[in-house]
C-alpha cells in the first residue's frame, strides 16, 4: 500500500481543529491518541494543508464530524513551542504538544485558535 506524501507545513498554513476545544475533550483525545501511538508526544488530531483554506480542509477531513471548528495557523501554534506534523491521510495532522497536557497548555492553545465557527460559516480567505 502506497503511503501518503508528507507535506511541509509553512508557518502560514491553516490548521483546523473540530469542536469547541473544551479541556475535558482535549484530555480525552490526547489519551486516545496515546493508545494508538504510544511513542508519540502528547498529540491532538487536526486538519492542515500548506495550500488549502479552512473550508477546503473541512470538506476533505471526514475525521472532523463536529458542527463547529476552530481555526489557527501552524506559525501561531509553533510560537507556543508546539508543532503540527502531517500524518496519515491528507489533510490529517497531529498537533504535537511540547509540554505535558495541563489547563495552562489548553488555555494557550485556545488563545491561538479562533472562537468556534460553524462549518458553513467559515470565511474563504
Amino acid at each position: 500500500m502506497a503511503s501518503e506524501p508528507q507535506l511541509d507545513l509553512a508557518d502560514d498554513a491553516i490548521v483546523v481543529r473540530g469542536g469547541l476545544m473544551e479541556s475535558a475533550t482535549l484530555a480525552t483525545n490526547i489519551a486516545k491518541h496515546a493508545v494508538f501511538f504510544p511513542d508519540d508526544p502528547p498529540s491532538l488530531s487536526v486538519g492542515a494543508h500548506p495550500e488549502w483554506t479552512a473550508t477546503e480542509i473541512v470538506v476533505a477531513a471526514a475525521f472532523i464530524p463536529n458542527a463547529q471548528v476552530r481555526v489557527s495557523t501552524v506559525g501561531a501554534i509553533r510560537a507556543l513551542g508546539h508543532d503540527v506534523v502531517p500524518q496519515g491521510r491528507i489533510p490529517h495532522a497531529n498537533l504535537r504538544l511540547s509540554a505535558n497536557p495541563s489547563e495552562d497548555v489548553y488555555d494557550e492553545l485556545r488563545s491561538v485558535f479562533s472562537e468556534p465557527i460553524r462549518k458553513e460559516d467559515i470565511p474563504d480567505d
